[in-house]
């Protein structure tokens, strides 16, 4: 950040510091291992246009690092229409094809960005295929298992929504057999992956409401308002929390019941 000092001994003393620790050009500065620190100075270098700066950041722009590549990502468009030569390039060495000479230069960074995206998710796809194939066969643990590490790997993985009716059909079959710490688990990463205005999103909710209510009672503080939220988000377990005589303590106000006809209670599943 120095060349934006307008204190002319200040910015001779900064040079100077970044020569005696051999960081005075961009390549040298981007060479640490901290992503915070990388991050913060991927953005330096491209607030000042450095002329090498570009070639940086073409570097780190498909980083698995999540923060990283944003930085990157952030960093190479400010470049603008500077970037563009080199980013041709990128492209055709990542596609095999040439960029159109009609796109301007912020099409040609997004079809860059997209190609690699598209480069860097496909293990990730064919990971998704396995655990949804396993979801359909009930191999709960096996999809959990690729769902996870594709998350770990990729956190704002772009088809994460796919993964939540199998989470949904795990986290009600671990319900069913009792196992609530695990039902919490994979509940809890179902309805943070759900999008909004998902049609699931209220069952999810009220699957875990239920079990912050059997939570609070086995802790020995009883409290009727999350069975109540159960109930007011998915009518099915009015009729199971009424049936069940171990929450004769909590909720301690009737609720009212299923309609006859209704679905199976969510213990039945």
């Amino acid at each position: 950040r120095s060349r934006k000092i307008q204190d002319g001994s200040v910015k001779a003393f900064v040079a100077d510091q970044l020569a005696r620790m051999g960081k005075e050009r961009a390549p040298l500065m981007a060479q640490v291992n901290d992503d915070q620190i990388l991050a913060d100075i991927l953005r330096a270098i491209a607030e000042v246009r450095d002329g090498e700066g570009v070639n940086v950041m073409l570097s780190f722009i498909n980083s698995d690092r999540p923060f990283v590549r944003e930085a990157a990502r952030e960093s190479l468009v400010l470049y603008e229409r500077n970037a563009i030569w080199p980013v041709r390039k990128a492209y055709e060495d990542i596609t095999g094809e040439r960029a159109e000479s009609s796109w301007d230069w912020r099409e040609t960074i997004d079809r860059l960005f997209t190609a690699q995206d598209a480069l860097r998710l496909e293990p990730l796809d064919r990971l998704l295929s396995r655990g949804l194939a396993a979801a359909a066969e009930g191999r709960f643990e096996d999809m959990d298992g690729d769902y996870g590490t594709i998350l770990g790997r990729e956190p704002r993985y772009p088809r994460r929504a796919e993964m939540v009716p199998g989470l949904l059909a795990y986290g009600e079959r671990l319900l069913s057999a009792g196992e609530v710490l695990e039902a919490r688990r994979v509940l809890r990463l179902a309805g943070y992956l759900a999008p909004d205005g998902d049609a699931r999103v209220p069952r999810i909710r009220a699957h875990l409401a239920y079990l912050e209510g059997l939570r609070r009672r086995d802790l020995g503080f009883p409290d009727a308002e999350p069975f109540r939220d159960a109930a007011k988000l998915d009518p099915e377990y009015a009729k199971l929390i009424e049936a069940r005589g171990d929450l004769d303590d909590a909720p301690p106000e009737p609720l009212a019941r299923v309609r006859p006809g209704a679905s199976p209670t969510p213990g039945d599943r």
